[in-house]
C-alpha cells in the first residue's frame, strides 16, 4: 500500500510540474509528497494497539497463573498442616486432662503427639524444599521482565493448568524457557517470544519460539544441549528447528503413578 500510494503521488507531482509550467502551489506539492506517509502512520498505530493488547493479555495470563500457584500453596498448607495442628492441640488438651486420672493413657497421648509432630516437621521441610524450586509461573513472570527490557513481547498460550504439572517436569521446562529467553535476547533479533503449552492423556507438549533469525546463524548452545539431555532423562524428546525464527519443541511423558495420572483417573 505504501509503494502504491508513493507511486501515485510521484506521478501526480510530475504531472502537475509538467502541466503547470512550474507554477505549483507549495502547499499542494507538500500534500502530494506527504500523502504516502498517511497509510504508514495508520498501520503503525494499529500495529501498536495490537501489540499492547497482546502484551496486556499475556500479563493477565501470567498474573492469573501466579495467583493459582499461590492458592495451591495456601490450600496445601491449610489441608495438610492446618488440620494436623488442630488435631495436635486437641490431643494435648486430652493428655493434660488424663495426667491425673490415667497417667498411662496420658503418656500414650503424649507419644502420639510426638510422632505426629515429627511427621508434620518432615512435611514442613518438604514444602520448603518444594518452594526452593521455581515454578513455571515464576519463570514466566521473570522471563517477561527480562524480555521487556530487550523490547521483546512475551506471549503465553494455554497455561491455565501448568501449575498442576509434575514438579520435575516444571523444572525441566523452566530451565528450557530460561535458556531460550537468554538466547533470544542475545542473538535472535526478535521482537516476539511465544510459549505454547499443551497436554494429552500421555504427554506434556511445550513449544517455544521467536520470530528472529533462527538457529541458522548460530549453533545450538551448550546450555540447550544440556537441556536436551535432561529432557531425555525424563523419557522425552526435544526438537530444534528454524521456521520463521527459532523453534524448540518439547515432549515429556506423563509417567504412571504421578499426580497427573491420579487426576486423570479421578476425572
Amino acid at each position: 500500500m505504501f509503494y502504491i500510494f508513493l507511486g501515485v503521488s510521484l506521478c501526480r507531482v510530475i504531472y502537475v510540474l509538467l502541466t503547470n509550467d512550474g507554477n505549483v502551489d507549495i502547499f499542494d506539492l507538500l500534500l502530494l509528497i506527504l500523502s504516502p506517509a498517511l497509510p504508514v502512520l495508520a498501520s503503525r498505530s494499529l500495529s501498536e494497539k495490537q501489540r499492547q493488547k497482546q502484551t496486556l493479555e499475556s500479563e493477565n495470563q501470567r498474573l492469573h497463573l501466579l495467583a493459582k500457584e499461590r492458592d495451591r500453596i495456601a490450600q496445601a498448607l491449610h489441608d495438610d498442616l492446618g488440620q494436623s495442628f488442630s488435631l495436635l492441640a486437641l490431643k494435648a488438651e486430652v493428655a493434660q486432662k488424663l495426667l491425673k486420672k490415667d497417667p498411662l493413657k496420658a503418656q500414650l497421648q503424649i507419644e502420639q503427639i510426638a510422632d505426629e509432630a515429627r511427621a508434620d516437621l518432615e512435611l514442613v521441610r518438604q514444602i520448603v524444599h518444594d518452594l526452593k524450586y521455581e515454578t513455571l509461573a515464576q519463570v514466566l513472570y521473570q522471563a517477561n521482565e527480562k524480555l521487556s527490557q530487550a523490547k521483546i513481547i512475551l506471549i503465553v498460550e494455554n497455561d491455565d493448568n501448568v501449575a498442576l504439572w509434575k514438579q520435575e517436569v516444571q523444572q525441566v521446562v523452566a530451565a528450557v524457557i530460561n535458556e531460550a529467553v537468554t538466547n533470544a535476547i542475545r542473538y535472535s533479533r526478535a521482537n516476539i517470544f511465544k510459549v505454547i503449552f499443551k497436554e494429552d492423556g500421555t504427554n506434556y507438549h511445550v513449544t517455544i519460539r521467536d520470530n528472529g533469525i533462527g538457529f541458522a546463524a548460530k549453533q545450538i548452545s551448550f546450555g540447550l544441549s544440556g537441556i536436551k539431555q535432561r529432557v531425555t532423562d525424563l523419557g522425552g524428546n526435544t526438537t530444534f528447528t528454524t521456521e520463521n525464527g527459532a523453534v524448540i519443541i518439547l515432549r515429556l511423558p506423563k509417567r504412571k503413578g504421578g499426580s497427573d495420572d491420579a487426576q486423570n483417573l479421578s476425572s
